[in-house]
């Protein structure tokens, strides 16, 4: 099952993994905790005085939450409209017809490939935006509208997509070089063979400098002024640093770009 965004699940998880991603991507960390929100949401639990019986209740309600993550269980319908008032989702997602919650956000998936927390997120952007609207605020931020300007170019938003990826998963940090020769590679299973340029990876301190010391696992950039003189030369460290540079500046480019576009079209 999918961890970092909950959704969409795999279309056969069970009814128990998917009332756990519910409970997860609103932060309920234990099936505790959970018996103890239902118990205080709906009416129909009697809430008493007496912390005891208080309890025994959500005792109750946790059971029987237990049982319903166990594999093959056979909740009745009562429990089915609880579970989907709760966590504001629809039966055919804990039945399994659908991998998001709503139908509306699998659409939505389907069309863009956004996950729910992102879905989420540009929803609650677009009512702030809506709502400032309709009380006649000054609309000094209009977030809807600046996503609108940053994809307004296919090839200009894919190139700014790029450079965030590459800031925010960098493992492209060693380096190689072409040695004119091409090779035959099996990229992945999907596609045949294919002719690509041949690289190859530096083996030793002759091919490339490391650092010294306790920076021996960091490659050095080696750059000379004049090919005939190259024992003038200088090393630019290939750190972290120099890879959130490279990206910031390739996000710094194409954004700048986007703007000027934009200005061009005002």
């Amino acid at each position: 099952m999918k961890n970092a965004f909950h959704f969409p699940l795999p279309h056969d998880a069970s009814f128990g993994e998917r009332i756990t991603a519910l409970k997860e991507s609103k932060g309920i960390k234990t099936i505790q905790s959970l018996a103890e929100e239902i118990f205080y949401k709906f009416d129909k639990y009697n809430k008493t005085d007496s912390e005891e019986t208080n309890n025994s209740t959500i005792e109750g309600i946790r059971k029987r939450i237990a049982s319903h993550l166990k594999p093959n269980c056979n909740p009745k319908m009562d429990f089915i409209k609880e579970y989907c008032m709760f966590f504001e989702c629809e039966a055919d997602f804990l039945l399994g017809y659908i991998d998001f919650p709503t139908k509306e956000n699998q659409g939505i998936y389907e069309t863009t490939g956004l996950n729910n927390t992102s879905i989420t997120t540009l929803s609650s952007l677009f009512n702030y935006q809506k709502n400032m609207e309709e009380e006649y605020q000054p609309m000094e931020y209009n977030p809807i509208e600046t996503l609108n300007i940053l994809l307004s170019d296919e090839i200009l938003a894919e190139q700014l997509l790029k450079g965030i990826q590459d800031l925010l998963n960098s493992d492209y940090k060693i380096p190689a070089y072409h040695n004119g020769k091409p090779e035959i590679v099996n990229i992945n299973e999907k596609y045949n063979t294919t002719l690509v340029p041949k690289c190859v990876v530096p083996e030793n301190d002759w091919d490339v400098i490391k650092g010294q010391g306790k920076h021996n696992d960091m490659y050095l950039l080696t750059l000379v002024k004049d090919k005939e003189k190259t024992w003038e030369n200088k090393q630019i460290a290939l750190d972290d640093d120099f890879f959130e540079a490279v990206a910031l500046r390739t996000i710094e480019k194409y954004l700048r770009k986007i703007r000027d576009n934009y200005s061009k079209r005002k």
